[in-house]
């Protein structure tokens, strides 16, 4: 009887470390890589892959398409091909149809999967659909789970860009645990849609600009987190301008510490 006392003494007694809040870091970035069309799939992993991320949100990603000015890339499944060049895992969400083959934003992620799904944008004026890419991923396999976002914001009406902000933030709102959300969000400082998402998200990226890459004036792809309290930016940074940029965009990469409960 004293044993099986004692024995649940020592279990009760350890329940509260299970609890026990704790901080660890990792590297997220965000690449919209404008479909290969300006460098090989071999160049952009190579970036990638010497950024050292945990995770990535790329956009304007192609599978499988004809597509002219990426003639290098025809019949390519680009986000496996990725996938398998930085040795990570890879996710695809399509968004439409393209040149007998399917556009749109991936995850690469170098910590294994617990889901991926995709979460439809409001898109009013009925032109090209935006989504969500929704990835829950165990950090190192542990207990401690991070959901991670890919997105591609309209680029052509304000106002469906900030109903596209409401949606995404009231979605990843109701989730368990912390968020990070990153993608090409097609908004500036001063836009109304970083205004909704920075009421609750907490900015995790550098202030500078990110398009275009040969000669940045406008900061549009962002990465943020969810609750704004369980993050803390490390660092931060977006690699020189370059006339020979892979893309048309400078990919953003991040840093962050994050609390987990």
């Amino acid at each position: 009887m004293k044993k099986s006392l004692f024995a649940l003494f020592l279990f009760f007694s350890a329940l509260p470390l299970l609890a026990v809040e704790h901080e660890r870091e990792i590297t997220v970035m965000t690449y919209n890589i404008l479909s290969g069309q300006r460098t090989s799939l071999e160049r952009l992993a190579q970036e990638i892959k010497e950024a050292q991320p945990d995770l990535v949100a790329i956009q304007e990603l192609d599978v499988n398409t004809m597509r002219e000015v990426a003639k290098g890339h025809n019949r390519v499944n680009c986000i496996n091909r990725l996938a398998e060049l930085t040795g990570m895992f890879g996710y695809y969400g399509r968004t439409c149809d393209y040149w007998d083959g399917w556009y749109g934003i991936g995850l690469l992620s170098k910590h294994p999967m617990i889901s991926v799904r995709k979460f439809d944008l409001p898109n009013p004026k009925n032109v090209e659909p935006r989504i969500l890419l929704i990835g829950q991923f165990e950090i190192d396999g542990s207990a401690d789970h991070v959901t991670f976002v890919s997105t591609h914001f309209d680029y052509i009406d304000a106002e469906t860009i900030a109903q596209q902000a409401e949606a995404a933030s009231a979605e990843l709102r109701r989730l368990d645990g912390p968020v990070i959300i990153a993608g090409d969000l097609n908004s500036d400082p001063s836009s109304k849609a970083i205004a909704v998402l920075t009421k609750d998200f907490k900015d995790l990226s550098c202030p500078d600009n990110t398009f275009p890459a040969w000669a940045p004036e406008a900061k549009i792809d962002w990465i943020l987190g969810y609750p704004a309290a369980d993050f803390s930016l490390v660092r931060s940074y977006v690699p020189e301008k370059s006339e020979n940029a892979a893309s048309d965009h400078l990919p953003v990469v991040s840093t962050v510490k994050v609390r987990f409960k």
